[in-house]
């Protein structure tokens, strides 16, 4: 690993109309807009998408960082992470209320193979609650 501080760049680029590209040093461009739910179209990353998939990433990279560091074998994880965006009795600023994930582990029980002999773990986290109360700000 580098010594920190670790720095990452991105940049967006978009006009008054049409998909924002975001690009990276040396990372391929992705195309992205508004989420359907506000008139974007279907099939292009948005924000939204974007942090949630962030979010479940980064969770696998952390567990398989720990995972190695602790000599834990296991086999796959899947993470899925629910972004709810809400907006409080109509209050601004609109807000990100909460992410849950979903995870499965898997693992080959001894002398079995993958997948069909295979124990799941199923758990899920609340990450983040966050609430705002506009009465009292």
């Amino acid at each position: 690993m580098q010594a920190y501080p670790h720095h990452y760049l991105a940049t967006a680029t978009g006009r008054n109309q049409g998909n924002v590209i975001v690009s990276g040093e040396g990372l391929p461009d992705l195309d992205t807009a508004s989420p359907p739910q506000f008139g974007g179209p279907e099939g292009v990353w948005s924000p939204e998408t974007m942090l949630s998939a962030t979010v479940a990433n980064c969770f696998i990279l952390s567990f398989r960082a720990i995972a190695r560091a602790s000599k834990f074998e296991w086999t796959s994880l899947e993470c899925k992470v629910d972004g709810v965006l809400e907006r409080p009795e109509r209050a601004l600023p609109i807000l990100l209320n909460s992410i849950f994930m979903l995870f499965y582990t898997c693992q080959p029980m001894p002398k079995s193979g993958w997948p069909s002999d295979c124990w799941k773990k199923q758990n899920k986290f609340a990450l983040s609650r966050l609430r705002s109360n506009p009465k009292s700000s």
